[in-house]
């Protein structure tokens, strides 16, 4: 068996909320956070590969290996117990003529995970097979209809109805779940996309929002562009209509949710509109440290996180329902966790660095590191919301 990287997985949870009333009074700077922290507020997981893609339902937390990766392994996390089971074994037991399809990419509704399978489709995992699975969209149907092959997708993400779903990668697809899967719109690649209750597709580059609505052979052009105006467009946007990129940072976040309004993160500002075409509103003023932007920012809608361009205290965390307030920053991501992997058992596990931050459906944060080894570690001041046996533990499931 190929010697496979090892990789740790460290789950937080963070109770901060993403604010939709009015914003309460900000302080000048943000406040560091404390060194100390309770038991259950962390937890790692060493899994037997090198991990890079999240996604979530009701009932688990799913991690994918790498695309890079041969093993192609997905592992479930289940939200109550925490007990971490292969969800698809490695692919390089298989014998060559039997190898299963490829997962390029994955993504979730409440109650279902679904998977993009290289020159297979996507189905709804069953729980045991990709074979066995319900395949909902078909590629080859799909290449038929567009006069090419479908190109790999690397993300699914669904409209809050769960009626849409677009398929992310190096094209982009959206499919009508209540009519067969069938293709609504295709145009360009993006990993930045969100689809609402109408099966309108709404994409962001560094510089713009797009919209695409429901309908079949679109691509996106500038006539799909919806410029940021009135305020928000003074602050974004140069006489040339591109954004100041160097003052105000770039987008760096996009979800609509069920009431259909667009939430935008973008340089220091939280930013809000309706997904029928009014004007952009400031949702809030993110008070993170003078001269600097967001880099990332991650939310489900009521939880958040973001990390900053600044080089000292740049992870944020925002207290519950209080994003405009002063966020808690903090330099290195310290837990309470005896690092086991380390020569001396009894350091906390910490890093400097966060990959691929992921913000589940209860508000947890789950993220990868590097430091020494490929590790991951993140603070939460309110607690690990399930996984019973992840809080405050360091476990070891590469087996």
């Amino acid at each position: 068996m190929k010697n496979l990287s090892r990789i740790l997985l460290v789950i937080t949870a963070l109770a901060v909320c993403l604010p939709v009333v009015a914003q309460k009074k900000r302080v000048s700077s943000p406040a560091k956070a404390s060194t100390s922290s309770a038991s259950g507020k962390y937890g790692v997981v060493l899994l037997p590969f090198e991990a890079e893609y999240f996604a979530d339902d009701a009932s688990a937390l799913y991690v994918m290996a790498s695309r890079y990766d041969d093993s192609n392994i997905l592992v479930a996390i289940d939200k109550k117990t925490g007990e971490v089971r292969q969800a698809l074994r490695d692919r390089n037991l298989d014998d060559e003529e039997e190898m299963r399809p490829f997962v390029t990419g994955m993504g979730c509704t409440s109650d279902s995970l679904f998977l993009a399978c290289r020159d297979y489709g996507i189905v709804r995992w069953d729980g045991k097979s990709i074979e066995s699975s319900a395949r909902v969209v078909d590629y080859k149907a799909v290449a038929q209809a567009i006069g090419g092959n479908v190109r790999n997708i690397v993300k699914l993400t669904f409209s809050p109805n769960g009626r849409y779903m677009a398929a992310l990668g190096e094209a982009t697809y959206v499919f009508d779940r209540e009519d067969d899967g069938r293709l609504v719109t295709w145009t360009t690649g993006t990993d930045r996309a969100v689809v609402d209750d109408s099966g309108q597709l709404i994409a962001a580059d560094s510089k713009a929002v797009y919209f695409l609505p429901n309908q079949k052979g679109s691509f996106i052009k500038d006539s799909f562009r919806r410029r940021l105006d009135n305020a928000a467009s003074r602050t974004f946007e140069q006489k040339n209509g591109d954004f100041d990129q160097h003052k105000r940072g770039e987008i760096v976040f996009l979800a609509v949710d069920k009431d259909s309004v667009l939430h935008m993160a973008m340089g220091r500002r939280l930013f809000k509109m309706r997904t029928d075409g009014s004007t952009w509103e400031t949702e809030a003023k993110l008070n993170i440290a003078p001269n600097t932007t967001l880099e990332r920012f991650v939310s489900n809608l009521h939880n958040a996180w973001g990390q900053h361009s600044g080089e000292e205290d740049h992870f944020v965390e925002w207290a519950k329902d209080d994003l405009g307030g002063t966020p808690t920053a903090y330099g290195q991501l310290v837990t309470d966790v005896p690092d086991v992997m380390n020569y001396d058992k009894t350091k906390p596990f910490k890093s400097y660095n966060v990959s691929y931050p992921y913000m589940d459906r209860e508000g947890n944060l789950w993220a990868f590191t590097n430091c020494y080894r490929v590790d991951v570690v993140v603070l939460n001041s309110g607690g690990i919301v399930g996984y019973n046996v992840l809080k405050g533990k360091f476990l070891d499931r590469r087996k």
